[in-house]
Formats: structure tokens, C-alpha cells, sequence
């Protein structure tokens, strides 16, 4: 999970192929600021989530809309803009899609959309149907091994 929405110009006006990536934050919803923008990738598609709150120059200089109501839910593609922020997030995701053997599908997710759990479905830190987190798996996997060896 990557907070985009903090992205600098970094990799646009590197120009190499691989810039460096932004840093990564859980994937848990606790950590989702609703002002923000993250990115996460799966391997098979790359996620873009917007949060209700993200100012309206972000918003107007990363996807060319004044308002995130704008955002086209599930837009498949990100727009590419001649501006700092959408040279950034393109060269972001092209760097993604470059570090992968396949073309990742793009979808973009507002915060309240109906297509939002897909999104939330793969934040591995924050409890699941089967009632446990990834971490609670790990130490119910260890607790399982520890018991075997007593």
C-alpha cells in the first residue's frame, strides 16, 4: 500500500526506469487518511483509492477533477495530465507495471463506493470474515507449532 498523494516529482524528472518507490504503509484501514491517495497492487491489478477528503488541488492536479464525487468509480485508467502530480502517479504505476511479467488492470476507488471492499478485502492487517487479521493467523499458526513440540 502505497500513500501516493504525499508523491513528488521524483520520478518524473528522474526519467529512469525504475525511479524509487514511495514508502509503504500498512495495509490496514486504521492507517488510510481520508485526505489521501494510496495505490495498492496485488500482482494482477493496481488499485487506486481516493479518500472524500483529498483537497481539490490534489484532486484537480492527479485525475483532472474539482471534486472526488468526479472520479469516475472503477475508471480504468489514470489520466495523464501535464502536471507535476499526474507525471508522478503515471510514472508511478508505469514503474509497477514494469517490475511485473504482466499488465496490471488499473481501477480507481472512491471512499464510499459500492467497489470499495474490493479494495478493503486486501488490507491483510485488518481482521477478515475468517475473524482474524494476518497477524492473529501468524500467532494462531505459532501457538499451533509451539503445542505440536510440547
Amino acid at each position: 500500500n502505497f500513500p501516493v498523494h504525499r508523491l513528488v516529482d521524483e520520478c518524473a524528472a528522474q526519467g529512469t526506469e525504475f525511479p524509487p518507490l514511495p514508502p509503504v504503509t500498512w495495509l490496514s484501514a486504521e492507517k488510510l487518511e481520508q485526505d489521501g491517495v494510496y495505490v495498492l497492487e496485488d500482482a494482477r491489478e493496481l488499485l487506486v483509492w481516493v479518500g472524500r477528503q483529498v483537497p481539490d488541488a490534489v484532486l484537480r492536479e492527479t485525475f483532472g477533477v474539482d471534486h472526488v464525487d468526479h472520479i469516475h468509480s472503477n475508471a480504468a485508467a489514470l489520466k495523464q495530465l501535464d502536471t507535476p502530480r499526474s507525471k508522478s502517479l503515471n510514472a508511478f504505476v508505469n514503474c509497477m507495471r514494469r517490475m511485473r511479467s504482466g499488465y496490471l488492470r488499473t481501477r480507481i476507488l472512491r471512499r464510499g463506493d459500492p467497489a470499495e471492499a474490493h479494495f478493503y478485502a486486501k488490507l491483510t492487517e485488518d481482521r477478515n470474515i475468517a475473524g482474524m487479521s494476518y497477524v492473529d493467523f501468524l500467532c494462531h499458526v505459532h501457538r499451533l507449532i509451539q503445542n505440536k513440540f510440547q
